[in-house]
């Protein structure tokens, strides 16, 4: 039997988007999720509603001149089935113990570790997967633990849900940052240490 292939989700990530708003490229689209099934007594499942939730510590909390960077282990609930079973369908259900997130907002923390220079502006790019399980609009927004800088990120519409929403931020600068994802009621904070990523 031939089989097939198995695909990272962060080299779907990249054939996914290539390249975001800010710069210049096209917008992905995806088709709508279809219908959720109805159950067995043939009512409908009942939609994901936002709740308040709020995962990891505001950059406040975090002390000056420190970099904790977030762990995947420290999320307070383990993946949602939905999201597993995501992953089962795009053959990488070993990488579910690499996301971080919770209340339906669910973030691959590893993927902002690593930048590409923009020799145009000097800013340095990463693509940030997400994945939600409703239609609310994702924002995202980072500030710099070295120096307070805020940069708002980028989040191109046309990904179905529940399912991958692809995000992107260009830095000023290289070193720590902390990251928040909002959701409706929902946001997902987490601190990652920016470096160059590897040349070739």
């Amino acid at each position: 039997m031939r089989r097939t292939p198995k695909v990272s989700v962060s080299a779907l990530v990249m054939s996914l988007v290539v390249m975001l708003p800010a710069c210049g490229g096209p917008q992905a689209v995806s088709t709508p999720s279809p219908p959720p099934s109805p159950t067995p007594d043939g009512s409908p499942v009942a939609e994901p509603v936002s709740v308040p939730v709020t995962v990891g510590e505001p950059a406040s909390a975090v002390a000056k001149g420190t970099c904790p960077v977030t762990r995947p282990a420290d999320r307070p609930v383990e993946p949602p089935g939905a999201l597993v079973r995501w992953l089962e369908g795009e053959g990488t259900a070993d990488e579910a113990a690499e996301w971080y997130g919770g209340g339906g907002l669910w973030v691959l923390p590893a993927q902002a570790r690593q930048a590409y220079p923009r020799p145009e502006d000097g800013k340095w790019g990463i693509k940030l997967p997400w994945w939600r399980d409703r239609d609310e609009r994702l924002e995202i927004r980072a500030v710099s633990l070295d120096t307070g800088e805020t940069v708002v990120g980028d989040v191109p519409e046309g990904y179905s849900v529940p399912g991958l929403q692809v995000s992107g931020f260009d830095f000023p600068r290289l070193g720590c940052w902390h990251i928040t994802g909002t959701l409706g009621a929902t946001q997902v904070r987490f601190v990652t240490k920016v470096v160059r990523a590897p040349r070739g």
